[in-house]
């Protein structure tokens, strides 16, 4: 069986997740002109601080949700209502309507990440997962050149009755719902309610997983899994790493114009120069060494930091195995991601504009720095462990088994749904 056959999921997945983004990145730089301007940086903090505060508060009942019930439902559900939200932000006219719309947003938002995270190895091989996992997570980039286009055209509207700034969000509104109508009818959770495979095709994707070792969906919630992922260094120095990377992506992703416009550009050629960090943050691209001195390409390289904690998500679903265990794993790492989103955007202050935010850069250079410091730490461990690991091995056994039956083995009992600590043949992914 082809894989591009089960690429169908993939691509759903990553239009949802553009969906879903492609508001995401558009209402912290267009608001209801309702605020004094001198606020104005502070009422932004906060539209970006109440909508991760909603995350926070509905990460574990989303989980739960998700485990619960079939993933593409739920999806597709939350799409659907998303996009009702998001139209209803045209009609918001005063600094609490907007507060209760972006809280809503953020609740919303609290399954899409982890949901699609915890998806990707059911479809595929340990050895594609990256891949995947970086192509529906690049789409928030993808989405955020869609907004910026459509911002800037709708910004031009000049003869409707409705103000540029609600027609942004009808449009985004109307598009998301009606793409979370097509897939909660036809994105599959597993392969298993895939309707575009026959008996023999999801027999055979279904094997293929087999060999991750982290076992399949289960909807039984085990009480020892989620002891076991409390007590795991690995839960807290990607927690550690979450906070510390956020903090930067909470100052980069919700004032990229007002840095931008900073630098002496117009309303709408900032819009237009937020899309080459977009394209940086997709595609990685490694400029020439002569452009290093511009501020205005250093600020588009931060776009890179996004790369961490995407590949963070792709450690969860390589090395953490058990369903329960890999869903509270994933929870954790997410409640750090919204502290450091909700504390990111309160370290611009608005005094520091004209000697160039000295506070929110050393805020940033430190998150980076602790981020690294969690990531290399957390290679250790593991690489580590894997030694212990053969170490008991040849001391129980006598002789370590050859790598083939090892994977074997450490596959069987995978599928029993146990944790990597339970699985004496597993070892970590480095």
């Amino acid at each position: 069986m082809s894989t591009s056959m089960l690429d169908r999921a993939q691509l759903c997945q990553s239009l949802w997740y553009q969906s879903v983004a492609a508001y995401y990145h558009r209402p912290i730089r267009i608001v209801p002109p309702i605020l004094p301007r001198q606020s104005m940086n502070l009422f932004q903090a906060w539209f970006a601080s109440i909508f991760c505060i909603g995350y926070l508060l509905a990460a574990e009942p989303m989980t739960w949700m998700l485990q619960r019930y079939p993933t593409g439902r739920v999806l597709g559900g939350i799409c659907f209502l998303w996009g009702i939200v998001v139209m209803t932000t045209a009609a918001s006219r005063s600094f609490a309507g907007t507060m209760a719309n972006r809280f809503v947003l953020g609740v919303l938002e609290a399954c899409v990440t982890p949901g699609l995270g915890l998806m990707t190895p059911l479809w595929w091989k340990l050895e594609e997962t990256p891949v995947r996992h970086l192509t529906w997570y690049c789409f928030n980039g993808v989405a955020s050149i869609v907004g910026d286009f459509l911002a800037y055209g709708l910004g031009h509207a000049t003869h409707s009755s409705v103000p540029p700034w609600a027609l942004i969000f009808l449009a985004l509104g109307a598009l998301t719902t009606l793409w979370g109508l097509f897939l909660f009818i036809t994105l599959p959770d597993s392969p298993v309610a895939a309707r575009f495979l026959n008996q023999r095709e999801k027999a055979i994707a279904i094997r293929r997983v087999a060999a991750n070792r982290t076992g399949t969906k289960n909807k039984v919630f085990k009480s020892y899994q989620l002891a076991q992922a409390l007590c795991d260094p690995k839960t807290y120095l990607l927690f550690v790493a979450s906070i510390a990377a956020q903090i930067p992506n909470g100052v980069v992703s919700n004032f990229s114009s007002i840095i931008i416009s900073g630098m002496g550009f117009t309303r709408f050629q900032t819009t237009l120069l937020d899309i080459p960090s977009n394209l940086m943050q997709i595609g990685s691209l490694v400029a020439s060494g002569y452009l290093a001195g511009s501020r205005l390409v250093a600020f588009w390289f931060t776009s890179f930091q996004s790369v961490g904690f995407s590949l963070s998500l792709v450690m969860v679903s390589a090395n953490v195995g058990g369903f329960t265990k890999r869903q509270v794993t994933t929870v954790v790492t997410f409640i750090g991601y919204c502290i450091g989103n909700i504390a990111g955007p309160h370290v611009l202050l608005q005094s520091e504009a004209s000697a160039g935010y000295p506070t929110a850069t050393k805020a940033m250079m430190a998150g980076y720095v602790v981020k690294t410091v969690c990531h290399v730490l957390l290679g250790a461990y593991m690489w580590n462990d894997n030694r212990l690991r053969d170490r008991v091995a040849l001391k129980t056994g006598g002789e370590l088994p050859s790598e083939d039956e090892r994977a074997r083995l450490a596959e069987q009992e995978g599928m029993k749904d146990v944790t990597e600590f339970d699985n004496k043949w597993f070892r970590y992914v480095l």
